[in-house]
């Protein structure tokens, strides 16, 4: 079996929280940008997108509820305009694939919770940068921030699994993530744009603090690990100051290898041909198939 042959345009199957959150994002999405439509042609203000969209004078009007909603827009300065699709289209294709990877290393009743809180952390911060930026007038929209959290989580969680890049090239998930994310916040940089950067740089922030902090992972490159070591012991030293509802209890990762890692490979792949035989071929993790692709790989030489 090899993986990296089996590679599709998406997950082969949908996990019903994302697929929720997708339907929800496309429908507001849609639905405001339609709505502001018929509100710019009739000249009245505030139209649902002004309502919905992330900025600074919008916050100081009270419209408190911006950090969230801006998660399921998008920018509206020519709504459903090919850009404006084109746009939406790719976010939820993202969110499709990532969404569904994350939900392989993480318990499903954490996953909506830390999309939210991670969307708006991430918004409140940028939006304490605008007034020092330039351009007052920068909204913020989009699912930028969850999905660069969940990006950051997917890259611990699985660093050494590989994945084909443009559909050709093996590389592993570790030197994607980093090269993707240096080159988000480069690109970032030279837009000028600091709340843009700063929401970005937080987004990214969150899903390391979460997976050190809350999962005890650490990154996959040895230089950082010390530090990675000295964050998850420190969070949880000054969580025992916090009431118990609030002390971090640290997450029990998804077994991505079940109890196989230590098997013979005669006998992890008795218990891989057993769990396809019960519970089909996509009932086995990443990590499974590439282990599997491996020994199989042995056996053909």
């Amino acid at each position: 079996m090899n993986i990296l042959s089996e590679f599709s345009l998406g997950p082969k199957t949908t996990p019903k929280i994302v697929w929720y959150l997708m339907v929800i994002t496309c429908v507001v999405a849609l639905l405001s940008a339609t709505i502001q439509i018929l509100f710019d042609f009739f000249e009245l203000h505030p139209g649902p997108q002004d309502l919905f969209c992330l900025y600074w004078s919008g916050m100081k009007k009270g419209y408190l509820w911006q950090p969230i909603t801006y998660l399921f827009v998008e920018n509206h300065s020519d709504p459903l305009s090919l850009p404006y699709l084109t746009s939406l289209f790719f976010s939820i294709y993202i969110l499709w694939v990532l969404g569904a990877a994350v939900l392989e290393v993480i318990e499903e009743r954490f996953f909506l919770p830390l999309y939210l809180i991670s969307g708006a952390l991430s918004g409140i911060i940028a939006l304490l940068t605008m007034p020092l930026s330039y351009d007052h007038y920068i909204v913020l929209t989009g699912l930028t921030a969850p999905l660069l959290t969940f990006f950051i989580i997917w890259g611990m969680a699985l660093p050494e699994i590989d994945i084909l890049l443009f559909f050709l090239i093996p590389v592993k998930i570790k030197w994607f993530v980093v090269t993707s994310v240096s080159l988000i916040l480069l690109f970032k940089l030279f837009q000028q744009n600091l709340p843009s950067f700063t929401l970005s740089l937080s987004a990214i922030a969150t899903g390391y603090l979460y997976a050190a902090c809350f999962m005890g992972w650490h990154s996959p490159f040895p230089y950082t690990q010390r530090f990675d070591r000295w964050i998850t012991a420190k969070s949880l030293h000054l969580s025992n100051y916090l009431p118990n509802w609030l002390r971090i209890q640290p997450i029990k990762q998804k077994n991505i290898n079940g109890n196989t890692e230590q098997m013979s490979d005669d006998a992890f792949v008795d218990a891989m041909l057993e769990k396809i035989s019960k519970e089909g071929e996509n009932s086995l993790s990443w990590a499974e198939k590439q282990r599997f692709q491996k020994i199989s790989d042995k056996k053909l030489f």
